[in-house]
């Protein structure tokens, strides 16, 4: 494990970040369990107890408990429910009322870096949750990120394109080698890996909401080593040359067609099975 984390670090800025699946213990003044936290950052301070870690709630925080966060440097990303999400789409005042009461008293004192909305709300198959998903982050969440200057998470995973579409070329572009290229429709820019793409098509759907000044964080990305049986794709081999593409390009400082000259921080996804 801690030679393959040396490896992907030798190939040598954005910040990047691993997650780990063996849980640091978030607790109450009472010592009560909270959430698992579950990121590190791994360049450029290379898991110094300063770093940057990112937690996942584990089940409600009540933010009028004390919260004991150990360390120096941490900063908390803080999530809306998957119940929290139809409020936030129909109204505006829900949304404000949400910011005011679990952000806005604990923004500077508690270093809260980035706030979600759901958790994998566009593969839970609940068509009604996902139409609701873009106008709840209309409502308050963006306009809260763009005024404080916090980013805005994505997970984009070139592996599902690829999954969907198997032939060698699609690996090739999804995997960051030499490929013919593909071309975006509406924009006619020329894409030479998926990762870039995905990215850029976010940025470009918060320009059109007026949201270019916000930042983009990717909050995960990764390649699966095992999947099932009758799966095409997941393999050590292309595992390996993924994560390790991926930050050749993020360190390049290359950055996408749309954002030259920049790279995002970017966190790892599942480096080792946390089973």
């Amino acid at each position: 494990m801690l030679n393959y984390l040396r490896y992907l670090l030798s190939l040598g800025g954005a910040s990047l970040y691993c997650c780990f699946p063996t849980p640091f213990l978030l607790t109450d003044c009472k010592n009560r369990k909270l959430a698992i936290i579950h990121r590190y950052k791994l360049w450029p301070s290379c898991g110094q107890p300063s770093t940057t870690i990112i937690h996942r709630k584990t089940s409600s925080i009540h933010f009028n408990q004390k919260v004991r966060l150990y360390g120096i440097g941490i900063g908390i990303v803080i999530g809306t429910t998957n119940g929290d999400i139809p409020g936030l789409a129909s109204d505006p005042n829900f949304a404000k009322s949400w910011i005011n009461m679990n952000v806005l008293p604990f923004y500077l004192a508690s270093n809260i870096i980035l706030i979600t909305v759901g958790n994998e709300v566009m593969t839970s198959n609940d068509q009604n949750l996902m139409n609701k998903l873009l106008p709840a982050m209309q409502n308050g969440l963006l306009e809260f990120n763009s005024a404080n200057g916090l980013p805005f998470a994505i997970n984009p995973h070139p592996y599902f394109a690829y999954r969907s579409d198997t032939r060698l070329e699609t690996l090739a572009f999804c995997l960051f080698q030499p490929n013919a290229g593909r071309t975006d429709g509406n924009t006619k820019i020329k894409y030479m890996n998926m990762f870039d793409a995905q990215v850029d098509a976010v940025y470009s759907a918060l320009n059109s909401m007026g949201f270019k000044n916000v930042e983009i964080v990717v909050a995960e990305s990764g390649w699966p080593y095992k999947g099932d049986d009758n799966e095409v794709g997941p393999s050590i081999e292309i595992a390996k040359a993924y994560n390790g593409n991926l930050i050749a390009h993020l360190r390049s400082m290359v950055g996408t067609p749309l954002m030259p000259g920049k790279s995002e921080d970017t966190y790892l996804f599942a480096l080792y099975d946390e089973d």
